[in-house]
Order: structure tokens, then sequence, then C-alpha cells
């Protein structure tokens, strides 16, 4: 196995309110010789407050550990010019891509608020 990948939300905390025994299982798990992963599809935060966030309730992790939808639509648009309708905290984490305000080759979105922007978006 590659390593085990454990959903952030719902299984480490709820609303920002910690999970019990969350942190003692990624020390079982790692004291097992397992590699973890922590993957989440929130919007919201960047990754380092998200470590942060996860540190602050016992969880040990390097940045490097932590998967997120903004980085994953980071390497999958690098190069490319997007839109990014989405939380001003998470824009750099948009790295290698080329935020652009017209004549865009892709448009990103998640986590906006509602905006004139949004709504040409969808209508």
């Amino acid at each position: 196995m590659a390593a085990i990948l454990l959903d952030v939300d719902g299984v480490f905390h709820v609303s920002g309110e910690p999970i019990a025994g969350g942190a003692e299982a990624v020390r079982r798990l790692r004291a097992d010789g397992h590699r973890i992963r922590f993957v989440t599809n929130g919007t919201t935060k960047g990754r380092a407050a998200l470590a942060e966030d996860l540190r602050a309730m016992g969880i040990e992790l390097d940045d490097e550990e932590l998967q997120t939808t903004p980085r994953a639509a980071a390497q999958t648009l690098a190069g490319r010019r997007v839109l990014a309708l989405t939380m001003h905290a998470i824009v750099g984490e948009l790295e290698g891509i080329e935020l652009v305000g017209e004549d865009a080759e892709a448009v990103l979105i998640g986590g906006a608020d509602e905006t004139p922007e949004t709504n040409l978006v969808f209508s």
C-alpha cells in the first residue's frame, strides 16, 4: 500500500470541533509504518492554515502530507490562463497558474461568494 488517505472534515473534526481519537489513530498508523496523506475538498482555507488547524488538534503532519482541492487544481491547470472565482485565502495556493480577468482558458470556482462575476459564469 502506497499510503493511507485520511479525509479531514468529518474524520478529525466537525465544524472545527476535534473528534476524539483522531490524533491517537494517526500516531498508531505511523508507528505501524504506514505513510499517511490528509485530503480535503474544502476551499475556504489555504494548506498552511489547514495544517495548523490539524496541529492544534494534536495531529503531527508535514504540510506536504496535506492535499487540498486548490493544490490539485493548481497542478491540473498549471501553465494555463485561469479566471479564479475563489476565496481570497486560497489564491496563494494556485502556483503555476496565470490568473486573469478575461481571455481565460479555464474558470476555477470554489468557495466563491456570490458576485457579479460568479453570476455571469452561471448565466
